[in-house]
């Protein structure tokens, strides 16, 4: 397992506004260029899946949940929808 620095735009579908985050990420599996990835912020928590490319960048893709409301899961309360991307060195 490593830890991950990404950074990129989240959607909150509850106020339909787009704010930038970064994110710091667990890798908990990694096969061939896949890899599923959890972790979060101060304010969310984030899932993703990334995608290696040809380039030393990674790209992710998500869901996003306030950990305010983690412990309590409501479903009518919707997750945000995060898009970003990783550097590796």
């Amino acid at each position: 397992m490593s830890v991950v620095k990404v950074q990129g735009l989240n959607l909150d579908l509850e106020k339909m506004s787009m704010s930038p985050e970064t994110f710091l990420m667990v890798r908990l599996l990694e096969k061939g260029k896949l890899s599923v990835n959890l972790g979060g912020n101060e304010t969310l928590a984030a899932g993703t899946i990334g995608w290696k490319l040809n380039a030393p960048v990674s790209f992710h893709s998500g869901v996003t949940y306030p950990w305010k409301n983690l412990s309590n899961f409501d479903f009518r309360i919707k997750p945000g929808v995060f898009a970003g991307f990783e550097i590796r060195f």
